[in-house]
């Protein structure tokens, strides 16, 4: 993808974008047409852009329905929690702290998997994902994970699957913003001490080499 591409993209998302970060269906189809655009455009090979812009069904929101359209954007780089804590059963880690000082742009997936560090444990199927809970939150409490009401813990094994996969997520951050995350070991005491490593993926908005 060349930097015009990425400037058009960056630009469609930000037109797009309401005063408090959200995305309007009308920018997402746009962002989503010209990443499509610049996948088929770099090569004879690919083929030529279908006529109507169809996307696979895997590629439509479910829950919003047939017309809204996730872009489906490369990162530009990954960024990782800056502390891996053990937390014991029953406990709550410290609130992790991760900055955006590099620039501005866009969060746009997210991957976390527990492991059991107990010594002498062994892999227990999804136990770990299944007991290890996530808050998330940005700045001064714009909770990003809640039951409706007020902040909460979300299993890792509901958010990503058994398989760990890759979970989407559209946020944009300016180099200002801090994400916040803990974790909270559900097990009850006598159990496991788990530890979670999570991977953002993040779309930077300058194009790289340009400043």
């Amino acid at each position: 993808m060349n930097a015009a591409t990425h400037a058009a993209i960056t630009q469609a998302l930000a037109e797009a974008t309401s005063p408090d970060g959200r995305l309007s269906q009308a920018g997402l189809r746009k962002a989503r047409a010209l990443v499509q655009q610049a996948r088929y455009s770099g090569g004879a090979s690919r083929g030529p852009l279908p006529a109507n812009n169809a996307v696979q069904l895997d590629q439509v929101h479910p829950p919003a329905g047939g017309d809204y359209i996730e872009p489906m954007m490369a990162p530009s780089r990954y960024l990782v929690l800056p502390e891996t804590p053990i937390v014991a059963p029953a406990a709550t880690s410290p609130q992790i702290r991760l900055e955006f000082s590099a620039g501005g742009g866009w969060l746009i997936g997210w991957r976390a998997v527990a492991v059991d560090v107990t010594p002498g444990a062994g892999a227990a199927g999804n136990l770990e994902q299944a007991t290890m809970g996530v808050r998330m939150f940005l700045n001064d409490g714009e909770e990003l994970i809640t039951n409706g009401t007020g902040a909460d813990f979300a299993s890792l094994l509901t958010i990503f699957g058994p398989a760990v996969n890759v979970t989407p997520i559209m946020r944009r951050v300016d180099v200002k913003d801090n994400l916040f995350v803990l974790w909270r070991n559900n097990q009850q005491p006598g159990g496991s001490d788990l530890q979670a490593f999570c991977t953002f993926s993040f779309w930077r908005e300058k194009y790289p080499g340009t400043g």
